[in-house]
């Protein structure tokens, strides 16, 4: 995976159905895979096809470790949003 994604392969793609490489890896329970894409930029909280986030997806198929990693992700993004936003709001 790193040699494909030094390559030029995108962390973001999608197939035709809408699913990500990060989805199809959560949905297997692969995660060096999820680890990989997304310390490469992977969106963890976007839905594919069925509007299900990577997240669910392993969740519904029993990988729970899995769905621990992307879950952490989420929350140290949703974080720094929230840091972000109160940054940039004026003091009164």
């Amino acid at each position: 995976m790193d040699y494909l994604l030094s390559r030029g392969a995108s962390a973001t793609a999608t197939t035709r159905a809408r699913e990500s490489a990060l989805q199809a890896a959560a949905s297997n329970g692969h995660i060096f895979v999820v680890d990989v894409l997304l310390r490469a930029g992977a969106d963890p909280g976007r839905g594919g096809g069925a509007g299900q986030t990577a997240e669910q997806l392993a969740r519904n198929n029993g990988h729970e470790e899995v769905a621990l990693l992307l879950a952490e992700w989420e929350n140290q993004i949703e974080g720094q949003g929230q840091i972000a936003a109160e940054s940039s709001t004026p003091s009164a």
